[in-house]
C-alpha cells in the first residue's frame, strides 16, 4: 500500500514506505527538507507527482555523466562518447569471467572508466570482485548500486557511490547533487536523459543526447579484503605490500575459475583464510619449479 509524502511542504509523491532517517538526513542536508505523510481525502483530487520529477523542484546547475552497460560497450552511444573525447563509466558486472574480460578490457584501454557493480543481496562479496577486477586490469574508481538506496551502504569504506532510481516500487531518488554523506560521495543515477535537473548519473544515455554540461563524479574507492586495505584512484592502486602480493596471486590463479566453475573470488577467500599469502606464493614458485624441472627432463630423455 502506498503513501502520499508531503515534501517541504510544496508537493506530493507517492512511494511504497516512509524514507529512512539517514535518507531523510541527505534530504535535510541537500534540499533542506522535510517529509510529512499526507492523508488522502476521498472527496478532493490532489495533485500527485512523479519521484522522478523531485529535482525539478529544486534546480540547481545541470551537470552529468554517461555510464554504460556491459551491453552497451558497442552501441553508437558510447563509440560517440569516445569519439567526442568524453570518458565514459563502464559498469563492470558483479561477476567477472573471462567471457566478456577481453570485451571490457578494451573498452578500458579506449578511455572508459570502469565502475563496478555492487549487489546490497552481497555486500561482502564486493570487496572479492573489486581485487579479481583489479587484478584483471579493470581496476575500480566508483560502484554502480543497481538496487537503489539503501541504508546498508554506510557500512562501505570511503568512496564513490553511484545510486540507481528504482522505478514501479515508489522508491525516494537520491537528491540530484554530488552528495558527501559521511566516508561516501553519493549520486543519482536515472535512465530519463531528457529530464537533467541537477547533477546525475545519466544510465545508457541515447545516441542524441546533447553533448555538453558533461563534468565527471569525484572518483575514488576503498574497500577490504582478507584483512587488507586497497584504496583506487584516477591515477593508481594504493595498498601494503600484502596487497599487491595478492593481486598478483589473484592473476595467477584464474585458471582455477575455468577449470572448477565456480565464482572466482569465493576461490581466493577460502584460500586466504585457510593458509598464508606468503605460503601461496612459495607453493606457485615451487611448483613452477616442479613444472620447469619435468619439462627439460622430458625434453632431455626425447633427444636421446
Amino acid at each position: 500500500m502506498s503513501i502520499l509524502l508531503n515534501i517541504c511542504g510544496a508537493f506530493l509523491v507517492s512511494v511504497q514506505h516512509f524514507p529512512d532517517p539517514t535518507l531523510q538526513k541527505i534530504y535535510k542536508q541537500e534540499y533542506g527538507c522535510s517529509f510529512e505523510i499526507q492523508p488522502a481525502s476521498p472527496d478532493e483530487k490532489l495533485p500527485i507527482h512523479r519521484t522522478r520529477e523531485i529535482h525539478v523542484f529544486f534546480p540547481s546547475q545541470s551537470t552529468w555523466w554517461p555510464l554504460y552497460s556491459y551491453d552497451q560497450i558497442n552501441s553508437a552511444s558510447f563509440n560517440r562518447m569516445l569519439e567526442n573525447g568524453i570518458k565514459p563509466g563502464i559498469i563492470i558486472p558483479s561477476t567477472v569471467n573471462w567471457a566478456y574480460y577481453r570485451t571490457l578490457k578494451s573498452a578500458v584501454q579506449r578511455g572508459a572508466v570502469p565502475v563496478l557493480e555492487y549487489r546490497l543481496e552481497d555486500p561482502d562479496y564486493f570487496s572479492s570482485e573489486a581485487t579479481l577486477a583489479t587484478a584483471f586490469g579493470l581496476r575500480p574508481v566508483a560502484a554502480y548500486v543497481p538496487d537503489g538506496w539503501d541504508a546498508n551502504l554506510l557500512i562501505q569504506p570511503k568512496g564513490t557511490y553511484l545510486i540507481q532510481h528504482t522505478r514501479g516500487i515508489g522508491q525516494l531518488p537520491l537528491p540530484a547533487r554530488e552528495i558527501k554523506f559521511n566516508q561516501l560521495t553519493l549520486y543519482a543515477t536515472t535512465t530519463k536523459d531528457h529530464l537533467i535537473v541537477g547533477k546525475q548519473i545519466i544510465l545508457n544515455p541515447a545516441d542524441t543526447i546533447p553533448l555538453h554540461n558533461i563534468q565527471a563524479p569525484e572518483f575514488g574507492l576503498s574497500w577490504r579484503f582478507n584483512g587488507i586495505d586497497f584504496k583506487s584512484d584516477y591515477e593508481r592502486i594504493h595498498t601494503t605490500p600484502a596487497g599487491y602480493g595478492l593481486l598478483i596471486v589473484s592473476f595467477v590463479l584464474l585458471p582455477m575459475d575455468l577449470i572448477l566453475n565456480t565464482r572466482y573470488p569465493s576461490i581466493l577467500s577460502t584460500l586466504g583464510s585457510s593458509i598464508s599469502w606468503v605460503s601461496l606464493l612459495l607453493g606457485i614458485g615451487l611448483f613452477v619449479l616442479l613444472s620447469i624441472s619435468i619439462i627439460r627432463k622430458v625434453r632431455k630423455n626425447g633427444t636421446d
